[in-house]
Order: C-alpha cells, then structure tokens, then sequence
C-alpha cells in the first residue's frame, strides 16, 4: 500500500532538498573559483559575478521558504489525514 504523500516518502523529500542545496553550493564555489583564475578578461569576471549573484538567492531566499512550505503541506496532510480517515477506524 504505498501512497503518495505517505509520512514515510518525508526522507526522500529530505534527500532531494539536501542534495539540491549541495548542488547549489558546490555550483557557487566552482564559480568562485573560476574568479581566481588569472587571465580573464573583464568581460568575463563581470560574468561571473552577475552569475554568482544570480544564483546566491536561491540558497538564501527560495530554498528555506520550500522547506517551510514542505514541513507545513506535511503538517496539514498528517492532520487532515487524521480527521479524514477517523470515521473509517471504528
């Protein structure tokens, strides 16, 4: 009986947010690092730091306010889930 939306699918949706701030994390040092590369033109640093600051707000911004999203739908469906199927375990 596997579900979707079960309590026990929560660890793969704990995994995929993990891994999807370490990609994020490791795709900002990767750019960092390209900064101390020497031989780059102006262009190209100007570049790399409008990337960075592109990408810096999903790690700060986006990323904590998924996992509060995350925990809240998760709340809701264990509450819900709770009242819903009340009557039917008698």
């Amino acid at each position: 009986m596997d579900k979707k939306g079960q309590v026990s699918n929560i660890p793969q949706y704990v995994i995929s947010f993990i891994l999807i701030g370490l990609i994020v994390a490791v795709g900002v040092v990767v750019l960092d690092k390209f900064m101390g590369v020497s031989g780059l033109s102006a262009k190209a640093v100007d570049a790399l730091n409008s990337t960075i600051d592109a990408v810096t707000p999903i790690t700060t911004d986006w990323l904590p306010i998924l996992v509060i999203v995350a925990i809240v739908g998760v709340v809701l469906m264990l509450i819900l889930g709770a009242f819903a199927f009340y009557g039917r375990r008698k």
